[in-house]
């Protein structure tokens, strides 16, 4: 993982468990909300607040038990597209993870319609 550059220092990388992060993404309007006091930064809270609420839809749909088939397929893939350029906009090609490489390449629905 990449170390980030903030105007203070570094913050060096950690890691999180999978059911934690569920649980910071499933409240992060909260924070978001929070974090940002400043009125000038107002558009910029909600296109974090819309971009996260994507991410969210996205998982949810991915961690479903139900089976896709080709409009679902579809559907999702055009969903992550939609999150991979607002990801980008937001935050630049630099902060690409592999996470987010998968989604907005469509390596992801290729392994979906593999396995369906």
């Amino acid at each position: 993982m990449q170390k980030i550059k903030t105007d203070s220092g570094i913050v060096n990388d950690f890691k999180v468990s999978c059911v934690r992060m569920r649980k910071v993404s499933e409240h992060i309007r909260l924070l978001i909300e929070n974090g940002f006091k400043n009125k000038e930064l107002d558009s910029r809270k909600e296109q974090y607040i819309s971009i996260f609420n994507l991410f969210n839809e996205i998982s949810n749909t991915l961690r479903s038990n139900e089976d896709f088939d080709e409009v679902a397929i579809n559907k999702v893939q055009i969903q992550m597209d939609e999150f991979f350029r607002n990801y980008i906009e937001m935050f630049g090609h630099d902060a690409v993870t592999n996470y987010i490489h998968l989604w907005g390449s469509g390596h992801l629905r290729k392994i979906i319609i593999y396995i369906y």
